[in-house]
């Protein structure tokens, strides 16, 4: 990392990233100093601590000797951007080599084909919650919804592609529960898929309207009811309680504990990213987030979605035949693996190294700058 007899000549050092691995690099250098130690954060929760600061409230005017040492796996390439940004040198900023090997074995990753499918079907486009940063794009969606007909032969094909290959279906939205067949789609998925993980994504306002087939569905279907939590007036435990009443699995998509935040994924408009490093920064490469839609597969929602972005602020993000695979040529699964882990034309206009996470969850002003 540095020469720990290099503490006495340092004024202070910031931890940027109030994690676990945070604390084991403050306890390491409390074994060699009394420096002082502060820490950045992004999470609204962490800030409420002595000495852990957001970065926008940090004192950047004092005249001292400083150190950054940045203590996230995940955001590692965006804080550093960040540092640079607000003027501190790259010999001030420490990545230490934990996050420099785990960057590049998750390279590595990213670039392997996977073993198994997990793939995300949106039944709608459009929400009964408006939020700020949604990253499938719902509060400038216009009403949609998906044809039953159109899945059903999408689901037969990806199971004559996968037989037992899927590990996980996310059935959401937008807020799927705004779909009058919902429990059509959550019986297809189990006919095709008999032993697949099925998930219904949803906000769960709509939960306590459902009526008994709905619960039966999701019961005899073995449907996981995942919600997730925001900071409204909502009762999460009373519907908890009614999904686990009705004998179904239920669970939060966030941390129950905290509230909802969001992460700014930020477009370029110009469309000049790096394709090849905006992948390997990206969070939902290589079928984390994979999309399935009208025959066509997406290694990601963003890009499922642009064109409701194209369409509500008058852009022309193309997606071009290189973005999606057409589940219905002559294909494999080794074609889809093969898809997954490479970077498409589109990831050109993710800055990914600059997305942000804990933004604090807001009702979206369909203004662009929401999603640049």
């Amino acid at each position: 990392m540095f020469e720990w007899r290099e503490l006495n000549k340092i004024d202070e050092i910031v931890i940027y990233g109030y994690t676990e691995f945070g604390k084991e690099i403050e306890k390491g250098i409390r074994m060699h100093s009394n420096v002082n130690i502060v820490y950045f954060d992004t999470k609204s929760e962490e800030c409420c601590y002595e000495d852990v600061y957001r970065i926008e409230d940090y004192d950047w005017n004092k005249l001292l000797k400083r150190k950054f040492i940045i203590a996230s796996y995940r955001f590692a390439g965006c804080m550093e951007k960040e540092l640079l940004r607000r003027g501190v040198s790259a010999e001030d900023i420490i990545i230490p080599s934990e996050i420099l090997r785990y960057q590049n074995t998750n390279i590595l990753k990213k670039r392997m084909p996977r073993k198994d499918l997990r793939f995300v079907v949106c039944i709608v486009e459009h929400c009964n919650l408006n939020c700020a940063r949604c990253d499938h794009f719902s509060p400038i969606s216009e009403e949609w919804f998906m044809n039953v007909d159109i899945y059903q032969q999408d689901m037969r094909r990806m199971s004559e592609l996968f037989a037992e290959d899927v590990s996980l279906i996310d059935i959401e939205g937008g807020e799927p529960l705004l779909h009058e067949n919902v429990e059509m789609f959550l019986e297809i998925a189990r006919r095709y898929f008999p032993n697949t993980e099925i998930k219904l994504f949803t906000n769960g306002l709509l939960l306590s309207k459902m009526n008994n087939s709905f619960w039966n569905v999701c019961r005899e279907n073995n449907i996981v009811i995942r919600v997730t939590k925001y900071p409204i007036e909502v009762d999460y435990e009373g519907m908890r309680k009614l999904v686990t009443d009705n004998d179904i699995k239920f669970e939060f998509a966030n941390n129950e504990y905290e509230d909802k935040e969001m992460i700014q994924q930020s477009l370029d408009l110009q469309k000049g990213q790096d394709k090849y490093e905006s992948f390997h920064n990206c969070y939902m490469a290589n079928g984390e987030c994979a999309e399935l839609r009208e025959g066509k597969l997406y290694q990601c929602n963003v890009v499922a979605n642009l064109h409701i972005f194209n369409r509500f602020f008058k852009q022309n993000l193309e997606v071009c035949k290189k973005d999606y695979l057409d589940i219905y040529e002559d294909i494999s699964k080794e074609d889809i693996y093969d898809y997954l882990c490479a970077p498409i034309p589109a990831c050109r206009y993710c800055k990914t190294k600059e997305w942000k996470e804990g933004n604090k969850w807001t009702i979206s002003n369909r203004n662009i700058e929401e999603w640049t």
